[in-house]
């Protein structure tokens, strides 16, 4: 099956920051830090961590990091949740968008159809998961 391309401009985007910001504000927990995965999360932690006025980290092993420390997790999706479960040892994670059948994460700010390929607006039109012909494929 081949997934329909959604592409996502910077204004909804920084719309779906503001909006996932105010929602982990609401819990009032507060993180030390925030962790953006590898590639996907790197752009969305850096807005968050500006929004929420808490530092983000690039490498969890470059910090003093224990079981104590509070420091959510960020990436831009979660598909199969297999990229997820390698950061099982922290408590929250927050994503902007999910697939619908996939567990978890605490925060997501939008649900992607199981037939979307969601495309960023830093990602290249051009790259190669993108213009696979059957993105399922990419996907796994």
């Amino acid at each position: 099956m081949t997934k329909e391309l959604r592409h996502i401009d910077w204004k909804m985007f920084e719309a779906l920051c503001i909006d996932l910001s105010e929602t982990i504000e609401m819990m009032n927990y507060k993180y030390e830090y925030i962790f953006g995965i590898p590639r996907g999360g790197l752009v969305p932690a850096t807005m968050l961590s500006h929004l929420l006025e808490i530092p983000m980290i690039t490498n969890l092993y470059d910090y003093k990091i224990n079981e104590d420390t509070t420091v959510l997790i960020v990436d831009d999706i979660v598909d199969s949740g297999s990229t997820m479960e390698c950061y099982h040892r922290y408590d929250t994670t927050a994503v902007f968008w999910k697939n619908e059948l996939s567990k978890g994460p605490q925060y997501c700010a939008e649900h992607a159809k199981t037939d979307e390929w969601i495309v960023f607006p830093w990602e290249q039109q051009t790259s190669d998961s993108i213009s696979k012909v059957n993105l399922e494929e990419a996907h796994g």
